[in-house]
């Protein structure tokens, strides 16, 4: 669809995309926002959100940017909109680790974790650190779930990768499921900035559920250049 954006009598912005869905307008002191929300479609893909702010009565509208997007459709306006610190965020879901090391039917790792966007009248911005509470109550779980996956599973595997589809590191799968969920921490802990927490741990207990210590330093490498690529 395209969809052309008027305001004031003038073009603001021409979009081009999937299915524009939804449209939501808030009041935030002075300033009004508009979002609005996309379905871009594709197997595994990706709801989006475009913004747009009024600073002040009597001031232009301003195109603000788009979210990145996540696997499924978009999702409802209501609860998206947080105030924290005396800023307002917009909630969605960071999606780079879907793929990682699995395929997406396996992946635990689709849409996580959740991503913050804070929005001022003149641009959206990614803006983590605020949220670090949700993000360590969300590694406590992880944590909670790696202690039960440990306790149903059998033999110890060789090492937290196997061989996969293909030659080469990054057509590696997780042996299990124990692998996947130590990985969800880590990345948890590093959205919380608890960047030694998340290593001291990974390396831990990769140690202690499998036999060998293999692809430890090949996957830290690999998901800090994932984390590298866009700002969180």
């Amino acid at each position: 669809q395209h969809l052309t954006i008027m305001a004031d009598g003038r073009q603001i912005r021409k979009l081009e995309g999937g299915r524009f869905m939804a449209c939501a307008r808030l009041e935030a002191g002075p300033v009004t926002y508009w979002a609005l929300s996309e379905f871009t479609g594709g197997a595994h893909c990706c709801g989006q959100f475009a913004f747009l702010a009024r600073p002040a009565a009597g001031q232009p509208v301003r195109y603000l940017g788009q979210t990145e997007g996540y696997n499924g459709g978009p999702r409802d306006f209501p609860g998206s909109f947080i105030a924290r610190q005396g800023q307002l965020y917009f909630e969605s879901f960071d999606n780079r680790f879907d793929y990682f090391h699995t395929s997406h039917a396996a992946s635990l790792l689709v849409n996580v974790p959740e991503t913050y966007y804070r929005l001022t009248p003149t641009a959206i911005t990614v803006d983590n650190r605020p949220f670090k509470d949700v993000y360590m109550k969300e590694a406590a779980a992880a944590d909670g779930e790696i202690r039960q996956q440990a306790t149903r599973r059998g033999a110890k595997a060789q090492a937290i990768l196997k061989p996969g589809f293909g030659p080469g590191f990054e057509n590696l799968e997780f042996s299990d499921t124990l692998g996947q969920l130590l990985v969800k921490r880590t990345i948890l802990y590093l959205y919380a900035r608890e960047d030694k927490v998340a290593w001291d741990t990974f390396r831990r207990d990769v140690a202690r559920y499998y036999l060998t210590s293999a692809w430890v330093p090949q996957l830290q490498q690999e998901i800090l250049k994932t984390l590298g690529a866009s700002p969180y």
